[in-house]
This record gives structure tokens, C-alpha cells and sequence, in this order.
């Protein structure tokens, strides 16, 4: 075995054990933490920090993106049932069939993909779904349904979900480009 120098960086796992309601859950953890001091040669002791500098998977946050970004498509699907729309209504299910669907897809390639790429791929996803279900239910709800939503007329919100997951994924892009050079 090597040994360690400042700057390296040294995998640590860990079994853990968790409390979940009223069940237990073992996590295997690995972690990993960069040496910033040298050892001394009395007591060999390390300065450790965690290492942050690279996203990791963790699936309570991806699940939980993914499913927070599109849950509102299902929420106007139920409106636009409860409203005898229900031809319209396939629309947004299937907008969020597609975001999940995608989403999982990504989750099992993440042993082969970065997180940021992974995440840049549910943008783009995300920046056809969106404007999807927004222009039909815009389009072809009828007035009661959009009323009983608070659907807004204004341009400004219209422009909003054309612009917001595009912008994001350029900011992501470029933050990720800068970090990598």
C-alpha cells in the first residue's frame, strides 16, 4: 500500500444504520476525503475534510427532482379529469410518463455518466415536456377547468415555463464547463 500525501485523496466506506419510522435500514456509504496536512511522526493523526468538489448519486435527490419538476403535470391531469376532459388529460400523463421514465433510465446508467450530465440530460427532457403540457392545457382546457386551477393569462408566466429549463440547463452547462478547465 501506497502511502498518503497531502492532496490525496483516500476512500472511506461505512456501514450505517438508520432509523426509518419504525424500521431500520443498513446503508454501505463510501465517501471520500482529501489529506490536507502531513502526517506527524509522533501520533500519524490526518486532517481530513470531505471531498465536495464532485456531485455524487443519490437517488432521494434525483427521484425527488425529477418527481418535484413534474408532479404539477399529474395534478392538471386530475383537474382536467374532474372536468370531463379526460382525452386532454392523456396529455400531461404522458408528459410525465416520458420525464419519468427518463428519469430512471438515467438513474441506471449512472455508473457510466456524471451526475451533471445526467441531470443536464432530465433538463433537456424536461425543457419539451414542460412547454408540452403547458400550451395544451393553455390551448384546449376549457375555461372552467382553468379557472378552478388559477391558470394565469399572463405572457410573462407563458415565457417563464418556455425559458426557466433551458436557462437552467445553459447555467449548469457553463458552471460545469468552468469547474472541468
Amino acid at each position: 500500500m501506497k502511502p498518503t500525501q497531502p492532496g490525496d485523496i483516500i476512500r472511506v466506506s461505512v456501514l450505517r444504520l438508520t432509523e426509518a419510522g419504525s424500521t431500520n435500514i443498513v446503508i454501505w456509504q463510501t465517501q471520500g476525503y482529501t489529506i490536507n496536512q502531513e502526517r506527524t511522526q509522533m501520533n500519524g493523526s490526518l486532517d481530513i475534510s470531505t471531498d465536495i468538489s464532485q456531485s455524487r448519486w443519490n437517488a432521494g435527490g434525483w427521484f425527488g427532482g425529477a418527481i418535484g419538476s413534474s408532479a404539477w403535470m399529474v395534478i392538471i391531469a386530475c383537474f382536467l379529469i374532474g372536468f370531463d376532459q379526460t382525452g386532454l388529460a392523456i396529455v400531461p400523463v404522458i408528459c410525465f410518463a416520458i420525464t419519468m421514465t427518463a428519469a430512471v433510465m438515467i438513474w441506471y446508467c449512472r455508473a457510466r455518466i456524471s451526475v451533471a450530465s445526467g441531470m443536464l440530460t432530465l433538463i433537456g427532457v424536461l425543457t419539451f415536456t414542460i412547454p408540452i403540457t403547458w400550451f395544451s392545457t393553455s390551448l384546449f382546457a376549457n375555461d372552467a377547468v382553468r379557472a378552478s386551477m388559477n391558470w394565469p393569462s399572463s405572457p410573462i408566466a407563458t415565457l417563464l415555463v418556455l425559458f426557466t429549463a433551458p436557462a437552467v440547463g445553459l447555467w449548469m452547462l457553463f458552471v460545469e464547463t468552468r469547474r472541468t478547465s
